[in-house]
């Protein structure tokens, strides 16, 4: 309250108007006494506000690797491959690890070149030089006589038999001769049919007796072929006397 002189020169009482620090104090939304009494209730992310109890909207979730739920089966279960040695009986709902049955040389089956060539079963306890004996029979020889390998020896076999330094030739002479291709330097052809062996020239020049060898030619017992500063002598196995059947 105010005091001012009114008419008659005595003091009187006249009111003010609140100032700003007389307002009084702001409710607190966190204040635990206004919670419950005409507060408005903060709305929940994901709810659905009926005028009942509030209610939530859940997705139900996809049960992994499991199968089971109240949702049923919501995954496939795993591929497997059981191999043929696996005779173990499978549960019905368990799929376990993969398995594939593994390659292992031999399984193409090896080209067969004459009719009397066996093939060891597996287990059998034959060694590589054996089996190979079995799929490529000797058919003849090629001596060094003369050069670096002087008294060496090379097996020939079915077909063609590449000549060379090189580790992938049938008949392979390294033996430090460096005038003789690594590829392929010549072949010497075996025909089980006739019972005969050709030469043929390759990347390089062959000799027979001296003589190039510009066409594929027949030879005989004891000829002598020439391959850089190398000289071969040829010995057969098959000749008129004996042949594979």
């Amino acid at each position: 309250m105010a005091k001012k002189l009114g008419s008659d020169g005595r003091p009187i009482d006249v009111p003010t108007k609140p100032t700003a620090n007389d307002d009084p104090p702001k409710p607190n939304k966190n204040d635990d006494r206004l919670k419950g009494a005409g507060a408005s209730p903060r709305k929940t992310r994901g709810r659905i506000d009926l005028g009942e109890e509030p209610t939530v909207a859940v997705r139900p979730r996809r049960q992994r690797g499991t199968g089971v739920g109240d949702f049923g089966d919501t995954t496939r279960p795993a591929l497997s491959f059981p191999s043929g040695d696996d005779t173990r009986p499978k549960q019905p709902g368990s799929a376990g690890p993969a398995q594939r049955r593994q390659y292992r040389p031999g399984d193409e089956g090896d080209t067969v070149v004459w009719r009397g060539a066996g093939r060891p079963r597996r287990g059998d306890e034959a060694t590589a030089a054996s089996r190979t004996a079995q799929i490529h029979p000797v058919t003849g020889w090629l001596v060094v006589i003369d050069g670096p390998g002087k008294g060496s020896a090379a097996q020939l076999g079915f077909g063609h038999n590449t000549i060379g330094r090189g580790p992938a030739m049938r008949v392979r002479l390294d033996f430090g001769d460096r005038r003789i291709s690594r590829d392929t330097h010549a072949t010497l052809t075996y025909d089980p049919k006739g019972n005969n062996f050709y030469l043929q020239q390759g990347k390089n020049l062959a000799y027979i007796e001296g003589e190039p060898v510009l066409n594929p030619v027949k030879i005989e017992a004891g000829a002598l072929i020439g391959l850089g500063d190398t000289t071969l002598r040829f010995v057969p196995f098959c000749d008129d006397a004996f042949a594979w059947e």
